[in-house]
Order: C-alpha cells, then structure tokens, then sequence
C-alpha cells in the first residue's frame, strides 16, 4: 500500500487546530524516519527495510489512513 498525494497532504498540512492534530503529528513522526534511505541500500533493500514498520503503522490508524480511502 501507498499513500496518495491526498493523504500526504492531510498528514504533513495538518494544524493545531484540527482535531486530530495530535493523531496526525504521531503518524508523521513514526513515517518520517522511513523516509531516510541509507547510503548503502539499494532501493529493494530500502522497501524490504521499511515495508513491516509501514504496515504496521496503516494497520495501527485506519481511521485516519487506509478507511478514507488515502491508501492504495
């Protein structure tokens, strides 16, 4: 699963005054670190490397990712 450009806005535009600013705020700081690809990784060790700890976190927050259809 992939997030969408919609779903990347929603995450990385959020503002204190949403609602669910906290819930968004915890979703990007587990999510950016994966962003990081390290020198020595190909781009399949890179996916292989973040491909549980991405799951988990579409698995953790449906609400908020994969049941507003911002997955694919």
């Amino acid at each position: 699963m992939d997030l969408d450009g919609r779903a990347y806005s929603k995450i990385f535009g959020v503002s204190y005054s949403d609602v669910n600013y906290e819930e968004y705020r915890r979703i990007v700081d587990a999510i950016w670190p994966l962003t990081k690809r390290r020198d020595h990784e190909t781009p399949a060790m890179w996916c292989s490397r973040i491909r549980d700890p991405f799951r988990k976190i579409l698995e953790e927050n449906p609400r908020i990712l994969s049941k507003n259809g911002y997955t694919s």
